[in-house]
Protein backbone atom coordinates (compact mmCIF):
# COMPACT_ATOMS: atom_id res chain seq x y z
CA UNK A 1 0.00 0.00 0.00
CA UNK A 2 1.71 3.21 -1.23
CA UNK A 3 2.08 5.85 1.17
CA UNK A 4 1.24 8.59 -1.47
CA UNK A 5 -2.99 7.64 -1.07
CA UNK A 6 -2.69 7.91 2.61
CA UNK A 7 -3.80 11.79 2.11
CA UNK A 8 -7.30 10.53 0.45
CA UNK A 9 -7.92 8.80 3.58
CA UNK A 10 -8.98 11.38 6.25
CA UNK A 11 -12.17 10.35 7.46
CA UNK A 12 -12.36 6.41 7.37
CA UNK A 13 -11.08 6.02 10.54
CA UNK A 14 -14.22 7.05 12.32
CA UNK A 15 -16.44 3.89 12.91
CA UNK A 16 -18.23 3.65 16.20
CA UNK A 17 -19.14 -0.35 16.38
CA UNK A 18 -22.23 -1.27 18.32
CA UNK A 19 -23.00 -4.88 19.03
CA UNK A 20 -26.22 -4.73 20.18
CA UNK A 21 -28.61 -6.29 17.88
CA UNK A 22 -31.56 -3.65 18.36
CA UNK A 23 -29.16 -0.85 17.61
CA UNK A 24 -26.76 -2.61 14.65
CA UNK A 25 -28.73 -0.55 11.71
CA UNK A 26 -26.66 2.40 12.91
CA UNK A 27 -23.33 1.23 12.54
CA UNK A 28 -22.83 1.47 9.24
CA UNK A 29 -24.80 4.78 9.09
CA UNK A 30 -22.33 5.83 11.75
CA UNK A 31 -19.10 5.15 10.21
CA UNK A 32 -21.03 6.40 7.02
CA UNK A 33 -20.44 9.54 8.61
CA UNK A 34 -16.47 9.12 9.44
CA UNK A 35 -16.28 10.08 5.70
CA UNK A 36 -18.31 13.12 5.88
CA UNK A 37 -16.52 14.40 8.84
CA UNK A 38 -13.15 12.97 8.49
CA UNK A 39 -12.78 14.66 4.96
CA UNK A 40 -14.07 18.19 6.12
CA UNK A 41 -12.17 18.72 9.53
CA UNK A 42 -9.36 17.91 7.34
CA UNK A 43 -10.16 20.24 4.93
CA UNK A 44 -11.37 22.66 7.57
CA UNK A 45 -7.85 22.52 8.92
CA UNK A 46 -5.64 21.97 5.96
CA UNK A 47 -3.73 18.43 6.87
CA UNK A 48 -5.00 14.92 6.20
CA UNK A 49 -3.95 13.38 9.76
CA UNK A 50 -6.75 15.56 11.76
CA UNK A 51 -9.44 14.33 10.08
CA UNK A 52 -7.63 10.63 11.74
CA UNK A 53 -7.15 12.64 15.21
CA UNK A 54 -10.90 13.42 15.58
CA UNK A 55 -11.09 9.53 16.34
CA UNK A 56 -9.97 9.79 19.90
CA UNK A 57 -12.04 12.61 20.95
CA UNK A 58 -14.66 10.35 20.07
CA UNK A 59 -13.54 6.92 21.39
CA UNK A 60 -13.42 9.35 25.16
CA UNK A 61 -16.92 10.62 25.08
CA UNK A 62 -18.15 6.96 24.29
CA UNK A 63 -16.31 5.75 27.24
CA UNK A 64 -17.65 8.62 29.61
CA UNK A 65 -20.88 7.38 28.43
CA UNK A 66 -19.97 3.85 28.82
CA UNK A 67 -18.47 4.26 31.89
CA UNK A 68 -21.52 6.31 33.69
CA UNK A 69 -24.68 6.02 31.77
CA UNK A 70 -24.48 2.26 30.46
CA UNK A 71 -26.70 0.08 32.38
CA UNK A 72 -25.56 -3.67 32.51
CA UNK A 73 -28.47 -6.16 32.63
CA UNK A 74 -27.75 -9.54 34.37
CA UNK A 75 -27.02 -12.53 31.91
CA UNK A 76 -29.82 -14.28 31.16
CA UNK A 77 -32.44 -11.48 32.70
CA UNK A 78 -33.92 -10.96 29.17
CA UNK A 79 -34.79 -14.97 28.95
CA UNK A 80 -35.27 -15.17 32.50
CA UNK A 81 -32.56 -17.80 32.73
CA UNK A 82 -31.13 -19.27 35.03
CA UNK A 83 -26.87 -18.89 35.02
CA UNK A 84 -24.53 -21.82 36.10
CA UNK A 85 -20.91 -20.17 36.04
CA UNK A 86 -18.37 -22.00 33.81
CA UNK A 87 -14.86 -21.24 33.49
CA UNK A 88 -13.26 -19.10 30.41
CA UNK A 89 -11.62 -22.31 29.00
CA UNK A 90 -15.03 -24.63 29.26
CA UNK A 91 -16.11 -21.30 27.09
CA UNK A 92 -13.54 -21.51 24.47
CA UNK A 93 -14.16 -25.18 24.24
CA UNK A 94 -17.69 -24.75 23.39
CA UNK A 95 -17.06 -21.95 20.90
CA UNK A 96 -14.78 -23.72 18.79
CA UNK A 97 -17.17 -26.94 18.63
CA UNK A 98 -19.71 -24.82 17.90
CA UNK A 99 -20.32 -25.34 13.84
CA UNK A 100 -23.06 -22.79 13.60
CA UNK A 101 -20.74 -19.92 15.40
CA UNK A 102 -17.64 -21.00 13.83
CA UNK A 103 -19.02 -21.08 10.21
CA UNK A 104 -21.07 -17.86 10.55
CA UNK A 105 -17.87 -15.97 12.49
CA UNK A 106 -16.45 -16.90 8.74
CA UNK A 107 -18.66 -15.59 6.86
CA UNK A 108 -18.85 -12.73 8.77
CA UNK A 109 -15.43 -12.08 8.79
CA UNK A 110 -14.83 -12.40 4.70
CA UNK A 111 -17.93 -9.97 4.87
CA UNK A 112 -15.98 -7.31 7.16
CA UNK A 113 -12.45 -8.01 4.93
CA UNK A 114 -14.82 -6.58 1.75
CA UNK A 115 -16.09 -3.62 3.56
CA UNK A 116 -13.04 -2.78 5.08
CA UNK A 117 -11.52 -2.85 1.04
CA UNK A 118 -14.74 -0.93 -0.17
CA UNK A 119 -14.62 1.58 3.04
CA UNK A 120 -10.37 2.62 2.04
CA UNK A 121 -9.77 1.96 -1.21
CA UNK A 122 -13.18 2.83 -2.91
CA UNK A 123 -13.07 6.86 -2.96
CA UNK A 124 -9.42 6.10 -3.79
CA UNK A 125 -10.63 4.19 -7.11
CA UNK A 126 -13.04 6.79 -7.81
CA UNK A 127 -10.53 9.48 -7.48
CA UNK A 128 -8.22 7.74 -10.13
CA UNK A 129 -11.22 7.89 -12.45
CA UNK A 130 -12.14 10.77 -12.24
CA UNK A 131 -8.13 11.74 -13.15
CA UNK A 132 -8.37 9.44 -15.85
CA UNK A 133 -11.28 10.61 -17.57
CA UNK A 134 -10.40 14.48 -17.19
CA UNK A 135 -6.86 13.99 -18.25
CA UNK A 136 -5.36 14.95 -14.93
CA UNK A 137 -2.54 13.83 -12.48
CA UNK A 138 -4.75 13.83 -9.66
CA UNK A 139 -8.09 14.91 -8.41
CA UNK A 140 -7.89 17.92 -6.33
CA UNK A 141 -8.45 18.53 -3.10
CA UNK A 142 -12.20 19.90 -3.29
CA UNK A 143 -13.05 16.97 -5.95
CA UNK A 144 -11.62 14.82 -3.45
CA UNK A 145 -13.58 16.04 -0.52
CA UNK A 146 -16.96 15.58 -2.63
CA UNK A 147 -16.24 12.16 -3.64
CA UNK A 148 -15.76 11.51 0.42
CA UNK A 149 -18.95 13.23 1.06
CA UNK A 150 -20.84 11.28 -1.58
CA UNK A 151 -19.64 7.91 -0.50
CA UNK A 152 -20.35 8.67 3.06
CA UNK A 153 -23.70 9.38 1.81
CA UNK A 154 -24.11 6.42 -0.09
CA UNK A 155 -22.55 4.27 2.58
CA UNK A 156 -24.67 6.16 5.21
CA UNK A 157 -27.98 4.77 3.03
CA UNK A 158 -26.72 1.41 2.62
CA UNK A 159 -25.94 0.90 5.50
CA UNK A 160 -29.34 1.53 7.37
CA UNK A 161 -31.83 0.06 4.74
CA UNK A 162 -28.99 -3.09 4.53
CA UNK A 163 -29.70 -3.75 8.03
CA UNK A 164 -33.04 -3.10 8.29
CA UNK A 165 -33.72 -4.84 5.32
CA UNK A 166 -31.68 -7.64 6.54
CA UNK A 167 -33.43 -7.68 10.05
CA UNK A 168 -36.66 -7.38 8.79
CA UNK A 169 -36.58 -10.37 6.41
CA UNK A 170 -34.43 -12.86 8.60
CA UNK A 171 -37.33 -12.48 11.28
CA UNK A 172 -40.17 -12.64 8.46
CA UNK A 173 -38.99 -15.39 6.82
CA UNK A 174 -38.48 -17.37 10.22
CA UNK A 175 -41.15 -16.75 11.41
CA UNK A 176 -43.40 -17.48 8.23
CA UNK A 177 -45.10 -14.04 8.49
CA UNK A 178 -46.20 -11.85 6.02
CA UNK A 179 -44.90 -13.10 2.72
CA UNK A 180 -42.93 -15.81 3.80
CA UNK A 181 -46.17 -17.54 5.52
CA UNK A 182 -45.99 -20.53 2.69
CA UNK A 183 -41.87 -20.43 3.02
CA UNK A 184 -41.57 -20.30 6.33
CA UNK A 185 -37.87 -21.60 7.64
CA UNK A 186 -35.82 -21.59 10.84
CA UNK A 187 -32.74 -21.69 8.68
CA UNK A 188 -33.94 -18.23 7.42
CA UNK A 189 -30.83 -16.06 9.16
CA UNK A 190 -28.33 -18.07 7.76
CA UNK A 191 -29.73 -17.73 4.18
CA UNK A 192 -30.08 -14.41 4.34
CA UNK A 193 -26.39 -13.81 5.53
CA UNK A 194 -25.44 -16.37 2.04
CA UNK A 195 -27.89 -14.01 0.12
CA UNK A 196 -26.21 -11.13 0.88
CA UNK A 197 -23.06 -11.71 0.50
CA UNK A 198 -23.79 -13.43 -3.39
CA UNK A 199 -25.68 -10.70 -4.33
CA UNK A 200 -23.15 -8.35 -3.18
CA UNK A 201 -20.43 -10.21 -5.31
CA UNK A 202 -22.16 -8.81 -8.88
CA UNK A 203 -22.91 -5.48 -7.54
CA UNK A 204 -19.16 -4.99 -6.52
CA UNK A 205 -17.96 -6.15 -10.10
CA UNK A 206 -20.61 -3.21 -11.88
CA UNK A 207 -19.32 -1.24 -9.69
CA UNK A 208 -15.66 -1.45 -10.25
CA UNK A 209 -15.92 -1.69 -14.21
CA UNK A 210 -17.93 2.15 -14.13
CA UNK A 211 -15.95 4.31 -12.14
CA UNK A 212 -14.48 5.67 -15.41
CA UNK A 213 -17.32 5.38 -17.41
CA UNK A 214 -20.50 6.40 -15.91
CA UNK A 215 -20.10 7.86 -12.07
CA UNK A 216 -23.38 7.76 -11.35
CA UNK A 217 -24.21 4.13 -12.46
CA UNK A 218 -21.52 2.96 -10.40
CA UNK A 219 -22.48 4.84 -7.27
CA UNK A 220 -25.91 3.57 -7.67
CA UNK A 221 -24.06 -0.36 -8.11
CA UNK A 222 -21.78 0.59 -4.88
CA UNK A 223 -24.96 1.58 -2.83
CA UNK A 224 -26.48 -2.26 -3.97
CA UNK A 225 -23.14 -3.73 -2.64
CA UNK A 226 -23.34 -1.64 0.37
CA UNK A 227 -26.24 -2.34 1.10
CA UNK A 228 -26.04 -6.15 0.42
CA UNK A 229 -23.29 -6.52 3.17
CA UNK A 230 -25.01 -4.84 5.56
CA UNK A 231 -27.47 -7.64 5.19
CA UNK A 232 -26.15 -9.58 7.98
CA UNK A 233 -24.43 -7.19 10.11
CA UNK A 234 -27.46 -7.72 13.06
CA UNK A 235 -28.70 -10.94 11.58
CA UNK A 236 -25.00 -12.29 13.04
CA UNK A 237 -25.61 -11.10 15.76
CA UNK A 238 -28.96 -12.72 16.33
CA UNK A 239 -27.17 -16.15 15.47
CA UNK A 240 -24.49 -15.57 17.99
CA UNK A 241 -27.25 -15.12 20.51
CA UNK A 242 -29.21 -17.66 20.21
CA UNK A 243 -26.85 -20.69 19.54
CA UNK A 244 -25.36 -19.96 23.42
CA UNK A 245 -26.56 -19.67 26.61
CA UNK A 246 -26.38 -15.89 28.48
CA UNK A 247 -23.15 -16.77 29.88
CA UNK A 248 -21.01 -17.44 27.41
CA UNK A 249 -22.70 -14.88 24.86
CA UNK A 250 -20.57 -12.03 25.69
CA UNK A 251 -17.62 -13.97 25.36
CA UNK A 252 -18.37 -15.51 21.85
CA UNK A 253 -18.99 -12.03 20.72
CA UNK A 254 -15.57 -10.75 22.21
CA UNK A 255 -13.76 -13.56 19.55
CA UNK A 256 -16.30 -12.74 16.71
CA UNK A 257 -15.52 -9.02 17.28
CA UNK A 258 -11.98 -9.80 17.36
CA UNK A 259 -11.13 -12.38 14.80
CA UNK A 260 -13.51 -10.52 12.13
CA UNK A 261 -11.75 -6.93 12.84
CA UNK A 262 -8.51 -8.93 13.06
CA UNK A 263 -8.53 -11.03 10.19
CA UNK A 264 -11.21 -9.03 8.36
CA UNK A 265 -11.04 -4.91 7.75
CA UNK A 266 -7.79 -4.50 9.40
CA UNK A 267 -6.11 -6.61 6.57
CA UNK A 268 -7.98 -6.16 3.71
CA UNK A 269 -6.89 -2.44 3.01
CA UNK A 270 -2.89 -3.79 3.39
CA UNK A 271 -3.93 -6.51 1.45
CA UNK A 272 -5.33 -4.58 -1.70
CA UNK A 273 -3.10 -2.05 -1.53
CA UNK A 274 -0.58 -4.30 -1.73
CA UNK A 275 -1.77 -6.40 -4.80
CA UNK A 276 -2.45 -3.16 -6.42
CA UNK A 277 1.27 -1.65 -6.00
CA UNK A 278 2.72 -5.06 -7.01
CA UNK A 279 0.29 -5.15 -10.48
CA UNK A 280 1.00 -1.36 -10.99
CA UNK A 281 4.65 -1.73 -11.29
CA UNK A 282 6.28 1.58 -11.89
CA UNK A 283 3.70 3.33 -13.78
CA UNK A 284 2.87 6.31 -12.17
CA UNK A 285 -0.38 7.61 -14.24
CA UNK A 286 -3.41 8.45 -12.89
CA UNK A 287 -4.42 5.44 -15.75
CA UNK A 288 -2.02 3.46 -14.12
CA UNK A 289 -3.07 3.92 -10.29
CA UNK A 290 -6.92 3.19 -11.78
CA UNK A 291 -5.90 0.21 -14.34
CA UNK A 292 -4.03 -1.77 -10.90
CA UNK A 293 -6.82 -0.54 -8.04
CA UNK A 294 -9.81 -2.09 -10.37
CA UNK A 295 -8.03 -5.83 -10.62
CA UNK A 296 -6.80 -5.69 -7.03
CA UNK A 297 -10.92 -5.53 -6.43
CA UNK A 298 -11.43 -8.94 -8.15
CA UNK A 299 -10.07 -10.04 -4.73
CA UNK A 300 -13.40 -9.26 -2.43
CA UNK A 301 -15.64 -10.26 -5.53
CA UNK A 302 -14.03 -13.79 -5.14
CA UNK A 303 -13.84 -13.36 -1.06
CA UNK A 304 -18.16 -12.48 -0.88
CA UNK A 305 -18.65 -15.90 -2.85
CA UNK A 306 -16.53 -17.89 -0.18
CA UNK A 307 -18.45 -15.83 2.31
CA UNK A 308 -21.63 -17.12 1.09
CA UNK A 309 -20.55 -20.84 0.92
CA UNK A 310 -19.70 -20.20 4.96
CA UNK A 311 -23.10 -19.54 5.61
CA UNK A 312 -24.63 -21.93 3.60
CA UNK A 313 -22.38 -24.04 5.56
CA UNK A 314 -23.80 -22.78 8.95
CA UNK A 315 -27.29 -22.98 8.07
CA UNK A 316 -26.94 -27.22 7.97
CA UNK A 317 -26.29 -26.57 12.14
CA UNK A 318 -28.11 -23.78 13.08
CA UNK A 319 -31.24 -25.32 14.02
CA UNK A 320 -29.30 -28.61 15.90
CA UNK A 321 -27.31 -25.22 18.11
CA UNK A 322 -30.36 -23.35 18.79
CA UNK A 323 -31.87 -26.16 20.46
CA UNK A 324 -29.26 -27.65 22.04
CA UNK A 325 -28.58 -23.96 23.42
CA UNK A 326 -32.36 -23.66 24.64
CA UNK A 327 -32.16 -27.18 26.28
CA UNK A 328 -29.33 -26.13 28.33
CA UNK A 329 -31.17 -23.16 29.86
CA UNK A 330 -34.12 -24.98 30.30
CA UNK A 331 -31.93 -28.16 32.26
CA UNK A 332 -30.18 -25.12 34.18
CA UNK A 333 -33.11 -23.78 35.29
CA UNK A 334 -34.56 -27.28 36.40
CA UNK A 335 -32.04 -27.93 38.30
CA UNK A 336 -31.70 -24.95 39.95
CA UNK A 337 -35.71 -25.30 40.45
CA UNK A 338 -35.22 -29.09 42.02
CA UNK A 339 -32.45 -27.55 44.17
CA UNK A 340 -34.60 -24.48 45.80
CA UNK A 341 -37.42 -27.46 46.25
CA UNK A 342 -34.69 -29.57 47.91
CA UNK A 343 -33.19 -27.01 50.56
CA UNK A 344 -37.21 -25.90 51.03
CA UNK A 345 -37.75 -29.48 51.98
CA UNK A 346 -34.46 -30.10 54.53
CA UNK A 347 -35.42 -26.57 55.98
CA UNK A 348 -38.77 -27.95 56.74
CA UNK A 349 -37.46 -31.19 58.00
CA UNK A 350 -34.87 -29.20 60.43
CA UNK A 351 -37.68 -27.22 61.93
CA UNK A 352 -40.20 -30.19 62.62
CA UNK A 353 -37.60 -32.16 63.92
CA UNK A 354 -36.30 -29.14 66.33
CA UNK A 355 -40.16 -28.88 67.23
Amino acid sequence: MSSEEAPSKPGSSIELVDTKNDASNQEQSVSGLGFIVGSNVADWLGHWQWGLRVTPIFGIICLILIVFVLHEPKRGEAEQAQVIPTSYWQDIKYLIFNRTYVYSTLGYTFVVFVAGAMTWWTPTAVEHAWAVTNHKEEASKDVKANISLVFGVITCLGGFFGVTLGSMVAQMWRDGKSCFKSVQNPRADPYVCAIGSFVAAPMLFASIQLFAKNSYLADFFVFLAVLNLCLNWAVVVDISMYVFIPSRRSTASAFQILFCHLFGDAASPYIIGLVSDGLRGSDTSALGHYNSLQRAFYIPNVVLIISGAFFLLSAFYVESDQRKATDEMHSNATCDISATEQSGSLTTSSINSTQ
